[in-house]
């Protein structure tokens, strides 16, 4: 470990990092999170207008697919967030990545 890595937890692979950084990226897959929901309420709307039954349901398909996205990372910032909380911040397993595309 060097000196400007002194005092945080580092990885390259797993991307580990110190509580703050954790912290910083939790709340940034929140901000992703709703962006998403409402790209999925978008969706939603423009099936409620679409002319074609075929047009709308693709677009609620859609808009169920980037909820479940959103979902998952609503999930993951939790977790993040309390690692953080409980000192124990580390990655995931590679056994839950399979959640995200």
């Amino acid at each position: 470990m060097t000196s400007a890595s002194a005092g945080r937890s580092e990885r390259v692979a797993g991307q580990q990092f110190s509580g703050p950084e954790s912290a910083r990226t939790a709340a940034v897959m929140r901000s992703t999170a709703r962006q998403l929901r409402r790209v999925a309420a978008g969706m939603y709307a423009s099936a409620a207008a679409a002319r074609s039954e075929t047009a709308a349901a693709r677009l609620r398909a859609l808009g169920d697919s980037v909820l479940v996205q959103a979902d998952a990372i609503t999930q993951r910032a939790d977790q993040l967030a309390r690692q953080v909380q409980d000192g124990t911040d580390r990655p995931s397993p590679a056994a839950d990545d399979d959640t995200l595309p």
